[in-house]
C-alpha cells in the first residue's frame, strides 16, 4: 500500500476517499488516526462514505458477472447497489460487461408507423408504451386518418416552421403592412402536392392571402399549374429583393 507524508492529508485524502478507499486505508497511508480522517471529511470533505467489500463479496460478485448476470441481479446478492459494483469493475476488475446483461436490459418493439425494429430499455417501459421508433413517427402515429386529410393539416411541425417564416418575414410579402394578422401562404398548394420548402411559402395577410387564393385558381385554369406557380415565385421574389434593397439603404 502507498504511503504519503502527513502534512498532505488535508490535500490529498478527499481524492482517495472518492476513489473507493475506506477510512481505515486512507488513515494508514498517511500515518494517521481514523478519527482524524473523519474530522476531515466533516469539516472540509464531505464526502458519502462507502461501506467495504469483503473479499468474499468481491469474489462472488466477480463470477457472476462473468456468469451473465445484471450488476442490479449482483447487487441483490452482495448487498451493494448497482453502481457501486459497476464503478467497482470499471475501476478495479475491468471484467467485460457481456451481451448477455445488455441484451436482459433491452426489449425488442416495432414501429406502429413505419414498421422498423428498436429496442428500448425493459425500464423505460414501466412509464411509456414506447410504439414508436422517433418523434416523427410519434407525432404522426398520434395524428387521427381523418384529421390528415382535412385541409387545415399542413404536415409533420408545421406549427413550428410557419412561426419561423413569420419571425424571418414579419410583414405580408403584397402589401408590406404588419399590423393585419400574418399567414403562412403554400404557392403550390398543400392538396396538389405542395411542399413546406421555403420557396413554396409566403408570408400574407388575411385581405391578401385570399386575394391571392382567388387569382391563383383561375391562373391555374389560364396557364396551367406549373407555368403559374413560376409566374408568382419570380413576382414575389422580385418584390422581397426589391425591400431587402431599400432596407439596405435606409441601413435598416
Amino acid at each position: 500500500m502507498m504511503t504519503y507524508k502527513r502534512g498532505t492529508l488535508k490535500k490529498e485524502g478527499k481524492e482517495l476517499l472518492l476513489r473507493g478507499y475506506s477510512v481505515s486505508e486512507v488513515a494508514e497511508m498517511f500515518n494517521s488516526s481514523r478519527d482524524t480522517v473523519l474530522t476531515y471529511n466533516k469539516k472540509f470533505w464531505k464526502v458519502t462514505l462507502r461501506k467495504k467489500m469483503t473479499d468474499e463479496q468481491i469474489q462472488i460478485a466477480k463470477q457472476m458477472i462473468i456468469d451473465g448476470y445484471t450488476y442490479k441481479e449482483i447487487a441483490a446478492v452482495v448487498g451493494f447497489t448497482p453502481s457501486t459494483i459497476a464503478d467497482k469493475n470499471i475501476e478495479n476488475w475491468r471484467l467485460p460487461y457481456s451481451d448477455i446483461q445488455v441484451s436482459k436490459k433491452l426489449v425488442e418493439r416495432y414501429c406502429l408507423t413505419c414498421g422498423k425494429k428498436f429496442f428500448v430499455r425493459s425500464q423505460k417501459l414501466k412509464y411509456d408504451a414506447c410504439n414508436y421508433c422517433c418523434k416523427k413517427c410519434s407525432h404522426l402515429g398520434a395524428i387521427k386518418v381523418d384529421k390528415i386529410n382535412k385541409p387545415i393539416f399542413r404536415g409533420y411541425r408545421w406549427s413550428y416552421l410557419s412561426l419561423e417564416v413569420r419571425k424571418k418575414i414579419p410583414f405580408c410579402q403584397r402589401c408590406l403592412k404588419t399590423k393585419n394578422r400574418l399567414t403562412v401562404h403554400h404557392i403550390k398548394p398543400w392538396r396538389l402536392d405542395g411542399t413546406n420548402n421555403r420557396e413554396n411559402l409566403l408570408v400574407l395577410c388575411d385581405s391578401c392571402h385570399k386575394y391571392l387564393e382567388d387569382a391563383s385558381r383561375v391562373m391555374f385554369d389560364l396557364i396551367g399549374l406549373e407555368d403559374s406557380i413560376k409566374l408568382i415565385q419570380i413576382n414575389f421574389s422580385y418584390r422581397l429583393e426589391a425591400i431587402k434593397r431599400c432596407l439596405t439603404k435606409l441601413n435598416l
